[in-house]
């Protein structure tokens, strides 16, 4: 039960005492609650109890046709006042009504205190007769309004305790301001609320008590939403420390490194704006890119998107999909790129020849051992695959098609997979024979060769993946970044410029060099614009390009 509950209650028993008279009109809610002002401009959260009671309140101010607006007001703890407010102050279109202010405390009470107009103050200044509230039925003269109004006087009081079941209490009717010369002994026996002491019956104080007599029904939301892993283990409420434990593994170190430095900047958006970072709505979403978006110096869209990414992750653990693939967030990414495109990063690029001639001069067939030949036929199959190394982390091994020129194969939960949000459609890796001349660089050759030798290696660790380690653990995207990186240093490529990513570029730009059609190395690339293989991937190859083993190694349809 969410410890927001008792302003949330408090909220809807005020709505309830004082505004079932009001139609069609705005009503302004002041709250210092951050939880409850949320509530109330986002039409709900994430909490259900809280949404539960919100839910009855909205839907009977939409019988109403009453708009609520809701406006923060700073806290009053510096006075050490422990009460925390709410202003209602109702607007209509042809009857002005007076502000009430409505303090709820936390010994049980709402205290309602009438604020004069100028007018009242100055008609009144001598006197300030008490206000009385009565039922309708004892009114017959006083004709009906749509507004709840308060007189200048003394405080009267609701009392209530801190947790209600709503369903279980009968609208409390409030009638409009009672005129000075009613009799104090007018109210009618019906009436729900005493005149005199303005106490609700004790009819409901016993559905009170009973629904609260249970010491253990209240508990207090002890969710920590100030890191990303700690966002994640208080979604998942779970008091097991193994579970989350497995549920923060599913992401890589590396990427959890990336989460929560990007979730410390919207941890502090959501602080310097009274948001719950436990409440993303798309609101809070395109805000927080936009606050992004502005931010001096200015931030790269792989940046923004990075944060984006990290969101969408949060979402997707909410089930909150809907949210993920909003169109006006993707609207605004669209936008954020156009005005700040992302640029590439190299203007040329090494040649990828030189890895082939050092590739070709380690023999590790027929006679090898198996670190060399694993470590050789992944760079070749990174290469002539055009592939990331997390294609390969992610190459399905139970789905490779293995025929006696070519092996091909979806990547499961490919990068192309996630960008379409299409399960259906699988990227497929595949690798072609080259001929003869070119054996020692064949990567069908090698990787048959590879998995032969693997297969008596394999264990329950080894699950579906394609390379794996001779103990029989699968090789990690890191541990594959750092074979292609040696491989590249040792071929004379300058890794403190180039990484293991430029793979991808350096053979497109080698294929390209070699008049292979533009679309079949983007169908290589499995890539969906060809803006995206001009701008990042075709590159000025560094240097005079060496004599060529790719005039002869690629032979493709």
């Amino acid at each position: 039960m969410s410890s927001n509950r008792p302003e949330m209650l408090a909220l809807l028993l005020a709505y309830q005492a004082m505004c079932q008279k009001l139609n069609d009109c705005k009503l302004k809610i002041q709250t210092d609650n951050t939880t409850t002002l949320s509530y109330i401009n986002r039409q709900g959260g994430q909490i259900q109890d809280l949404s539960i009671l919100f839910e009855q309140l909205w839907k009977q101010c939409l019988k109403k046709k009453i708009t609520l607006i809701g406006e923060h007001i700073p806290d009053e703890s510096q006075n050490n006042q422990k009460d925390q407010e709410l202003q209602l102050a109702t607007e209509e279109r042809s009857i002005q009504s007076h502000p009430t202010s409505i303090r709820s405390s936390s010994n049980g009470l709402i205290r309602i205190t009438p604020e004069p107009s100028d007018d009242q103050l100055l008609d009144h200044k001598d006197e300030c007769p008490p206000t009385r509230l009565e039922s309708m039925e004892t009114m017959p003269s006083v004709s009906t309004t749509n507004t709840a109004t308060f007189g200048i006087g003394e405080d009267d009081f609701l009392k209530f305790d801190a947790y209600v079941d709503i369903t279980d209490i009968p609208d409390l009717e409030i009638s409009n301001v009672v005129s000075n010369n009613s009799s104090p002994g007018s109210s009618s026996p019906n009436s729900p609320i005493s005149p005199r002491t303005g106490y609700i019956p004790g009819s409901i104080d016993k559905e009170v008590n009973r629904i609260n007599s249970n010491s253990n029904s209240t508990t207090l939301e002890t969710g920590d939403y100030s890191t990303f892993q700690s966002h994640v283990r208080s979604i998942i409420s779970t008091q097991k420390a193994g579970t989350s434990d497995l549920l923060m593994s599913s992401w890589q170190p590396s990427t959890l490194k990336v989460y929560d430095s990007s979730y410390a900047k919207f941890y502090s958006f959501c602080t310097s704006n009274n948001l719950d970072p436990s409440d993303i709505t798309p609101v809070v979403f395109m805000d927080y890119l936009t606050y992004l978006f502005k931010l001096v110096p200015s931030l790269a869209y792989s940046t923004i998107n990075g944060h984006r990414s990290m969101l969408n992750q949060l979402l997707h653990l909410y089930n909150k999909s809907d949210i993920v693939n909003y169109p006006f967030i993707t609207r605004l990414m669209a936008g954020i790129h156009k005005l700040r495109p992302a640029s590439a990063k190299y203007n040329e690029i090494w040649d990828a020849n030189l890895v082939f001639k050092y590739l070709s001069k380690i023999n590790v067939l027929p006679k090898f051992t198996y670190s060399a030949l694993l470590h050789k036929t992944l760079v070749l199959c990174k290469m002539f695959g055009l592939a990331r190394s997390s294609d390969l982390v992610k190459w399905s091994l139970n789905n490779l098609i293995i025929s006696a020129n070519s092996i091909k194969g979806p990547v499961i939960n490919s990068k192309e997979q996630r960008n379409n949000n299409n399960n259906s459609n699988l990227s497929i890796l595949e690798l072609t024979s080259l001929d003869d001349d070119n054996s020692s660089v064949c990567p069908v050759r090698h990787l048959k060769s590879l998995l032969l030798a693997a297969s008596k290696r394999r264990s329950t660790n080894s699950g579906n993946s394609v390379f794996i380690q001779n103990n029989g653990d699968p090789l990690s995207t890191k541990e594959i970044n750092e074979i292609v990186v040696s491989t590249l240093s040792k071929s004379g490529i300058d890794i403190s410029k180039f990484k293991s990513h430029s793979t991808r570029s350096a053979m497109a730009s080698l294929l390209l060099s070699n008049n292979i059609p533009f679309h079949v190395v983007k169908k290589m690339g499995r890539w969906k614009s060809n803006d995206t293989v001009d701008t990042f991937y075709d590159k000025k190859i560094i240097g005079e390009k060496s004599s060529g083993f790719l005039n002869t190694v690629v032979k493709i349809s």
